[in-house]
C-alpha cells in the first residue's frame, strides 16, 4: 500500500470509528509511545529543568486522562506544553524522539480539547513516523516492514 493510499484509509478508519473506539486507540498509542522507558532515553540537554519537569506532568496527565475529563485536561496539558517550548534548549535540531513524545501528548491533547478526527489521525501518523524512523519505510508500500504491519494492525483492531 501507498502511502497516500494508506493516510486515506487511516483517516475512514478513524472517521468510523465510535468514540470509545477513538478512546481505546489514542489511550493505548499514547501509554505505548510515552511509557517511562521511552522518558528515561531521551537526553536531558534539550530542555531546561522547568521544561522536563512540564513534559512529565503533560505525559503523566495524557496517560492518565478519563474521558469525563479530557477537555479540562487538554487545558492543562497545553499550558505544559507551552512551559516545555519556552525550554527548549536545541537549536533546530532536537531529538527526534524528545519530539515524537511531545507530538504525542500535543497530538492527544488536541483531541481531547476537540475530540476531531484529524487529531486523532495526527496520533496514529505519529506512531508510524515513529517506525518509519527507525526502519527508513519504502513510501511505495508502507506495510512491507513487520513493525509498520503490526501498528497498521493494532490501529485497525482498535478503531474497528
Amino acid at each position: 500500500m501507498r502511502y497516500e493510499e494508506w493516510t486515506v484509509e487511516l483517516r475512514v478508519l478513524v472517521e468510523g470509528a465510535t468514540v470509545e473506539r477513538r478512546w481505546a486507540f489514542g489511550l493505548d498509542t499514547v501509554r505505548r509511545l510515552t511509557n517511562a522507558e521511552a522518558l528515561d532515553a531521551l537526553w536531558d540537554g534539550e530542555l531546561t529543568e522547568a521544561a522536563w519537569g512540564a513534559l512529565r506532568t503533560a505525559v503523566a496527565a495524557a496517560r492518565d486522562v478519563e474521558p469525563t475529563t479530557g477537555a479540562s485536561v487538554a487545558t492543562v496539558i497545553d499550558r505544559l506544553l507551552g512551559t516545555v517550548d519556552e525550554g527548549v534548549l536545541s537549536d533546530g535540531d532536537m531529538d527526534p524522539e524528545l519530539l515524537a513524545v511531545i507530538e504525542v501528548v500535543s497530538s492527544w491533547s488536541s483531541y481531547l480539547g476537540d475530540g476531531s478526527a484529524e487529531n486523532l489521525a495526527r496520533l496514529a501518523t505519529v506512531a508510524f513516523e515513529r517506525i518509519d524512523y527507525e526502519e527508513s519505510v519504502d513510501l511505495d508500500d508502507v506495510l512491507a516492514t513487520v513493525d509498520i504491519a503490526e501498528e497498521w494492525n493494532r490501529t485497525r483492531r482498535l478503531l474497528s
